[in-house]
């Protein structure tokens, strides 16, 4: 299980919202080697919504090939 590190915020017309994108990591990078979504873990996920910007910048790294597997 994952999330996307994501901003939202209000908007005239509506709320603006975006993920946030990071290296990629091995396994994504044989698709996509530019970039690849900021995935977080489940324990993460309080970091990123309620800690220090410092703390929460610190999840937007390549999520760990390990914890991956190939599909097709």
């Amino acid at each position: 299980m994952f999330a996307f590190a994501g901003l939202w915020r209000p908007g005239e017309g509506g709320p603006f919202m975006a993920f946030l994108t990071c290296e990629a990591n091995t396994i994504v990078g044989e698709v996509h080697p530019k970039a690849m979504p900021v995935m977080l873990r489940p324990g993460d996920v309080s970091t990123w919504l309620d800690s220090t910007r410092e703390n929460a910048c610190a999840l937007a790294r390549p999520f760990e090939d390990t914890l991956m597997q190939r599909v097709g």
